[in-house]
């Protein structure tokens, strides 16, 4: 009895000592089969259906009146500069005027200051001998406000009757939509006018509010040309 119960015991026994075993053996395999290398999935189709965005660009804004005045004048002073270096008169006297409209030549408006101070400063950066019709005898300082020395009273410039080879004189007019500005460089001896220029500019609301008339009433002075 005691034999015929111990077979099956130690059967049991020796079932359970292999078991173990065999579970590592089952996990490498396992392993293997997930290390081996899947096929790659196909790319994805087109899609069903699709939408075009469309992004809405505000249209360019108008350059500045600066910006578009400051390109002029330096092409303007550019031409004359050229033009007397040519002639090797790069030494002679220059006065510029400011610009008046052609309707009507007594006339002085903002746009016109501007312009001839935007032609003074470039062709006097351009090392010609640039006079300023402005110049007061004396340096004028008011409390609270500051020091002078530039006029349009004919009594206190400097210089009753500037002596000056060539005079830069600009006029304008426009239409609903350009401005057309044209300039030119007259010799006062001989009254011939030595070089010219025209530009047009898209007239804007800036612009536009340079058109107002000045309020000073201009004065007036006699220029004396060089022998």
């Amino acid at each position: 009895m005691k034999n015929g119960l111990t077979l099956p015991l130690l059967a049991w026994c020796a079932l359970l000592l292999l078991l173990p075993a065999r579970l590592p053996a089952a996990q490498a395999n396992g392993q293997q089969q997930a290390a081996v290398p899947q096929a790659p999935a196909p790319p994805p189709g087109p899609p069903a259906s699709y939408h075009t965005l469309y992004e809405f660009q505000p249209p360019p804004s108008p350059p500045a009146a600066a910006t578009i005045l400051s390109a002029l004048s330096r092409e303007a002073a550019g031409k004359v500069f050229l033009l007397l270096r040519q002639q090797k008169a790069t030494g002679k006297r220059i006065a510029v005027l400011s610009a008046v409209p052609l309707a009507d030549f007594k006339r002085e408006t903002e746009f016109g200051r501007l312009w001839g101070e935007y032609l003074l400063t470039d062709l006097a950066d351009r090392g010609l001998r640039v006079k300023e019709l402005r110049l007061g005898r004396e340096i004028t300082i008011l409390p609270q406000t500051g020091e002078f020395v530039l006029t349009r009273n004919p009594g206190e410039l400097a210089v009753a009757e500037p002596a000056v080879d060539y005079v830069v004189v600009s006029t304008y007019g426009n239409t609903a939509s350009t401005l057309i500005l044209q300039g030119r460089l007259v010799d006062l001896q001989s009254g011939e006018t030595k070089t010219s220029w025209r530009h047009t500019v898209p007239l804007s609301n800036e612009l536009l509010a340079l058109f107002r008339q000045a309020p000073a009433t201009p004065h007036t002075i006699p220029i004396k040309a060089m022998p």
